[in-house]
């Protein structure tokens, strides 16, 4: 799922017909560690409203979830309350603390995913203080990637996909070099820098 001809290829990722059928024990422990993570998150902010870690806990969980319905279960649909409510929880940590720059990697991906849906779809969805700007959503990333502390490198992931969605090779090669600098130990990186190198006739960096 993570490899690039995967994500930027919205018919693998909307595919059905005859999806490998999730562990059924790791999907059991996946649940309960986010059931885990939102009774303590929940209690944290019932003992103070304004904890940003129980915040951006949620932001998280919620965030996980939607990728998890979306990408290995394939409800996308369905995928989308669980994408609103990860939003609603990064700006409610945006309100507490503009500074606070990982919640800005939810706020980006829900502006670049609200604005990559189509229209008839659009019209009916809704997410608290996000317009489907891309750009916008962009602007957000690129933010998290200079500043974030968590999901610095992430942001640079996300960034790397929509380069390479939006036919803007090098500046997917530029992040991937950084990436496999920065993570000499992540095959992953070396192995999508050297399709893209081969893509676009230059040797391995």
């Amino acid at each position: 799922i993570l490899e690039s001809e995967f994500l930027i290829d919205d018919n693998r990722i909307v595919e059905k017909k005859n999806p490998p059928a999730p562990d059924a024990a790791v999907r059991t422990h996946f649940l309960k560690a986010l059931d885990d993570t939102r009774v303590r998150a929940e209690e944290a902010l019932r003992a103070n409203p304004g904890d940003r870690d129980a915040l951006f806990a949620l932001s998280i969980a919620q965030g996980v979830a939607t990728d998890y319905m979306a990408l290995v279960e394939k409800r996308q649909i369905s995928s989308l309350s669980s994408a609103r409510r990860s939003n609603d929880y990064a700006q409610r940590l945006l309100k507490l603390d503009p500074k606070f720059y990982d919640a800005y990697l939810t706020a980006g991906l829900s502006e670049y995913m609200l604005g990559s849906l189509p229209f008839f779809i659009r019209w009916f969805i809704h997410f608290d203080n996000v317009s489907g700007n891309k750009e916008r959503g962009k602007e957000n990333l690129e933010l998290v990637s200079r500043e974030g502390h968590y999901f610095r490198p992430f942001a640079k992931i996300l960034l790397g996909i929509i380069s390479l969605r939006e036919k803007k090779p090098k500046d997917a090669q530029k992040l991937l070099v950084d990436l496999s600098r920065q993570y000499p130990a992540n095959p992953l990186f070396r192995k999508e820098l050297a399709k893209l190198n081969g893509k676009l006739g230059v040797g391995a960096n």
